[in-house]
C-alpha cells in the first residue's frame, strides 16, 4: 500500500472536518495525493492519503498515530 486508507462516519460533519482537513493539508503537504470518496447508500466515508514510496512509513507513523485506539 502506497499510504494509509481510513474510514470515518458519514455525517455531514464529518464530510466538512474532512474536506477541511484535504484543503489544509494540501498547501503543506503537497507531496501527498488525497481522495475523499463518498460511496452510495450513506457508506462510511473514505480519505486515502497516497505518498511516495520513501514517504509512505512517515505517512502512516502520522494519520495511524492520530486515530483513536480500539479495545
Amino acid at each position: 500500500v502506497d499510504g494509509v486508507s481510513l474510514v470515518f462516519e458519514n455525517s455531514d460533519e464529518s464530510a466538512r472536518s474532512l474536506l477541511d482537513l484535504v484543503l489544509a493539508e494540501r498547501n503543506c503537504c503537497a507531496r501527498f495525493t488525497y481522495a475523499l470518496i463518498f460511496g452510495p447508500s450513506h457508506q462510511p466515508i473514505e480519505l486515502h492519503v497516497r505518498a511516495a514510496d520513501a514517504l509512505v512509513q512517515p505517512l502512516k507513523d502520522l494519520y495511524l498515530g492520530l486515530m483513536p485506539v480500539r479495545t
